[in-house]
């Protein structure tokens, strides 16, 4: 798969085309609608990557921080480079491992103590069972 070239021909179809088109509303009054992307991927990555998922429909935010919700065409995307890495995994003679979902709080005041800034926003599990 190369997507190189995919990206290279939407980035400049994307820069000449107009961002944006001007309405008149009931008052006569002229608004501005936004129809594309406002940051370039050269000088703010960061914000255009957001707009190109979040405007794509690709994904939503949820209530919860960092928690994203995949919407089809970005589950579709996440499907297929599982499908292509596992296969290319396996050729290597590797056999795929699970990790646990949960992190204890040992675990986790660990990483607090090793990464400057570390501000762990979780839930905490604190019953199971009955």
């Amino acid at each position: 798969l190369d997507f190189n070239t995919d990206i290279e021909k939407a980035t400049t179809t994307a820069t000449t085309e107009r961002t944006a088109t001007t309405e008149e509303n009931s008052k006569g009054m002229k608004k501005e609608t936004q129809l594309g992307l406002t940051a370039t991927k050269e000088n703010d990555f960061a914000n255009w990557y957001t707009q190109a998922i979040t405007l794509s429909e690709m994904i939503d935010y949820s209530d919860i921080s960092g928690c994203y919700i995949l919407r089809p065409w970005s589950y579709f995307i996440w499907e297929n480079i599982q499908k292509w890495f596992d296969e290319q995994i396996k050729e290597l003679g590797v056999s795929n491992t699970y990790f646990p979902l949960f992190v204890s709080s040992r675990a986790l005041n660990t990483e607090k103590e090793h990464v400057e800034g570390f501000a762990p926003e979780v839930a905490w599990v604190t019953k199971s069972g009955q």
